[in-house]
């Protein structure tokens, strides 16, 4: 029996050229070789053994100090479809725009390529009983892959379960189910809860919501971790639930107030959790910075405006839109590929809402 050999990244890029061109991405000359590498993500030596092939097919030809020509268009392969649907349950503009800035360079980068990002609203598909709002749209509307933001767990069951295109902008609630891209959450926790730790910190609050999102799990997962792996076993983490409401916020904290046990540091998984939070604690005449610190998971759009400033995690917009884009054309070229979770560790921000370590005493 024939074991099936394994695409080479030349090989991909050969076929990424071809449909490239086949669909009337570029016209007359393709790009030169500087652009090419960045739209396909791949180093000079591997897109030029690509370009070889071409020119020994007589795709294109070669000019001396010139972009190279293109002679003909292969044949388009019949069935394929150059959408690629971006699922989301808001408008864009209405997200916190650190969360989708990859969006505009990625759309621009496929379409390079020859191949279109459409971005589909459909609040029903997410939620609670939108399974079968989700089923109608995925079969109505033909793409060669979906991106989807923000998914709920029954969502990622039920597209790993059809065996789709797919790639989740997000953590998955189950590892390996399918595609994936996202911060390194666990890693995240763990590095703040560290840190924390470090600076002498005993009563440290994870803020998080009753219905967790599959990134806020790995937080916590990380969180826990740096308490276990931390010298002072005594020490315990205060996971703090509520139900995303300011209001629910502020029965959970009054309910540690009246024991005496409110946290004196705290890690929170988004930037509406931090505003409110610093509202609450400004309310009972708390200053950040000197009577409390805190770190917040998520940048957001309003964050720079905050006095004192914040200490955040940034995401890479850059390296996450080239990730997401060879991400994306694997699974367009292998659609059997077998799923990948990309984790990327975001660039961690210092700010004044951290107390510095405790001066030790000679």
């Amino acid at each position: 029996m024939k074991i099936p050999s394994r695409p080479s990244l030349v090989g991909e890029v050969i076929s990424a050229l071809r449909e490239g061109i086949a669909r009337g991405g570029w016209h007359g000359n393709l790009p030169g070789e500087r652009q090419l590498g960045r739209d396909l993500q791949v180093s000079r030596p591997t897109l030029r053994q690509a370009l070889q092939v071409l020119e020994q097919e007589g795709v294109i030809l070669t000019q001396s100090r010139m972009r190279r020509k293109i002679l003909r268009a292969p044949k388009r392969i019949r069935g394929t479809n150059s959408r690629i649907m971006l699922l989301t349950p808001l408008p864009l503009e209405r997200l916190e725009s650190p969360q989708v800035a990859w969006v505009e360079p990625l759309r621009q980068a496929l379409s390079r390529l020859g191949r279109e990002l459409q971005v589909c609203i459909h609040p029903q598909a997410f939620m609670r009983n939108g399974i079968h709002a989700l089923e109608s749209l995925i079969h109505e509307t033909p793409a060669s892959a979906w991106i989807v933001l923000f998914s709920t767990e029954a969502m990622q069951t039920w597209l790993h379960q059809q065996n789709l295109p797919v790639i989740i902008a997000g953590s998955c609630f189950e590892v390996d189910q399918l595609h994936s891209i996202d911060l390194d959450f666990r890693a995240l926790g763990r590095h703040a809860a560290g840190m924390l730790l470090a600076r002498g910190c005993s009563q440290i609050g994870l803020l998080t919501r009753s219905d967790p999102r599959a990134g806020d799990q790995l937080t916590e997962q990380g969180f826990r971790e740096a308490f276990s792996n931390h010298r002072a076993a005594k020490i315990e983490p205060i996971v703090i639930r509520y139900d995303g409401s300011p209001s629910g916020l502020s029965r959970a904290l009054d309910r540690l107030a009246r024991r005496g046990a409110l946290p004196t540091a705290y890690l929170t998984v988004d930037f509406s959790t931090l505003l409110s939070l610093l509202t609450y604690l400004m309310s009972k005449n708390q200053v950040m910075g000197r009577d409390y610190s805190v770190i917040s998971r998520d940048e957001g759009h309003h964050l720079s405006a905050l006095i004192p400033a914040v200490a955040f995690y940034r995401r890479d917009q850059e390296k996450y839109g080239k990730a997401l884009l060879r991400l994306l054309l694997r699974v367009i070229r292998q659609p059997r590929l077998r799923a990948q979770s990309v984790k990327m560790m975001p660039v961690f921000q210092a700010g004044a809402s951290v107390l510095p370590a405790p001066k030790r005493l000679k």
